[in-house]
């Protein structure tokens, strides 16, 4: 019987829809907003992509298992599994640019790991988050969805067949510094938060400037 080893939960906020679980930090990379099913993974990293765009804050529980877990009770409205390298075993649930760490979780060892997320009715969560939006930017408040989307995502050692030349690679380029500072100052410009506008307006124009000529 299959046994829980470790369990942590975090509330990360997406950015374009999406959050990300790293493996080792010199392997970071910036995955495509609009590529990929609603859970992807690659080696070193694993991508979460919300039911909607719109900025939230969706609830992440991570759990370690020895070998394969049972069906949660009562079960989820939707699964899907992935197979990942991780040459650290130590996680980082992090946001698109990379500036930020929501948890850290720590699994048995470096090697291959079966991983399945689960979540809610992908169509019924997306018009809830809409419009709880919607219903935000009427009423002038800031601050992402909350409370409206869950997901578990479960990891567990490779079996036999899993091995390291049947996970996906990266095919994006790491994401320059400027460039990550770029994307996360256009995200705080559509919070709709006067408090953040002027430090995302500072933030675009340094990311924009051209490099000092030598």
């Amino acid at each position: 019987m299959a046994e829980l080893l470790r369990r942590t939960q975090c509330e990360p906020t997406t950015q374009y829809g999406l959050f990300v679980i790293d493996g080792a930090a010199d392997h970071w990379t910036t995955p495509d907003p609009g590529s990929g099913d609603w859970l992807t993974a690659t080696e070193e990293q694993i991508v979460i992509r919300s039911a909607s765009g719109v900025w939230s804050a969706p609830e992440a529980l991570l759990e370690y298992w020895d070998s394969e877990p049972p069906t949660p009770v009562p079960p989820w409205d939707t699964t899907l599994d992935a197979l990942t390298y991780l040459s650290t075993p130590t996680l980082t649930v992090r946001n698109l640019a990379g500036d930020h760490a929501f948890a850290r979780f720590t699994l048995g060892q470096p090697g291959v790991y079966r991983v399945r997320a689960h979540t809610g009715h992908r169509e019924r969560l997306r018009d809830t988050l809409d419009q709880a939006t919607r219903e935000s930017a009427s009423a002038n408040e800031s601050g992402p969805v909350r409370g409206a989307e869950r997901f578990l995502i479960q990891f567990w050692p490779g079996e036999t067949p899993d091995t390291r030349d049947k996970v996906a690679t990266h095919e994006q380029p790491h994401l320059p510094a400027d460039q990550a500072k770029f994307m996360d100052a256009i995200h705080q410009l559509a919070t709709r938060d006067p408090a953040t506008f002027s430090d995302a307006v500072e933030n675009t124009r340094r990311a924009t400037q051209p490099p000092p000529s030598r």
